[in-house]
């Protein structure tokens, strides 16, 4: 049998080699981890085994060439909330009349109509300021309208900003849809690993569940490598294939 040593070497020299796949690579740093694929401080640890994920992550995963023109937004993104109508440019003399309509809402106490007044005419620094003062649905509904106009659906910066809102979750059913990544098949094979990076950099409560959607939303596209490293990254158990609902065996 081979002694630990040797394993250790066998390992790091398959997630070292030149062109290796994500997954040796991160086998590599569970095995440096003594197993261990997560911490309790995280990416700011340097020595991390998150850091060190998050590195190979943002290596090997370029960004996508930015669009210019605006792209949708992640369909089903949020799992509570209608999509938001498209914003159409206004003039800059409708500018100043929403602007003045939203500063008669909030004389008159009416802060979430002076959200939405806000959203559509594009003031998006007015809606989220306002919406600090609302309730939490409100205040998503404005950090959504914020991060589809900014960014393009498959920007990591999407994925944060849905993040940080606490837009982005999985339904109490515990029921992972896997729409939760709506960006096209295309968009997510080529960006998913910044994807998963800003998730791991800025994790939250209930972040395996939204890297467990993400891993499979890409085996629905057909991206296995891609949804068997986010199944080892959220701590998916290793099981029986005839078992239902098993990801790794």
């Amino acid at each position: 049998a081979a002694s630990e040593r040797d394993v250790q070497v066998y390992i790091q020299g398959k997630a070292q080699k030149s062109g290796a796949d994500l997954l040796w690579q991160l086998i590599g740093i569970a095995a440096q981890s003594k197993g261990r694929l997560r911490s309790d401080h995280g990416v700011y640890n340097d020595g991390s085994p998150e850091s060190a994920i998050v590195k190979i992550l943002l290596n090997d995963g370029a960004s996508a060439t930015t669009r210019a023109s605006q792209s949708r937004p992640l369909g089903g993104a949020v799992v509570y909330h209608e999509k938001l109508n498209e914003c159409l440019p206004v003039d800059d003399a409708g500018h100043a009349d929403g602007k003045q309509k939203v500063e008669e809402l909030i004389m008159r106490g009416r802060r979430r109509e002076a959200v939405e007044e806000a959203i559509q005419c594009g003031d998006y620094a007015t809606a989220l300021l306002v919406a600090t003062m609302c309730d939490t649905e409100t205040y998503r509904r404005a950090t959504i309208a914020f991060a589809q106009n900014a960014f393009p659906s498959d920007s990591p910066m999407t994925t944060v900003a849905m993040l940080f809102s606490g837009a982005l979750q999985v339904p109490d059913s515990g029921v992972i849809p896997t729409d939760l990544w709506g960006v096209s098949a295309n968009e997510l094979r080529a960006s998913w690993k910044r994807h998963l990076a800003g998730i791991i950099s800025n994790r939250i409560v209930g972040w395996d569940s939204i890297v467990l959607s993400l891993g499979d939303r890409l085996r629905g596209c057909g991206e296995i490598m891609g949804a068997h490293f986010c199944y080892m990254v959220c701590g998916c158990p290793i099981s029986s294939p005839l078992r239902d609902g098993t990801r790794l065996c």
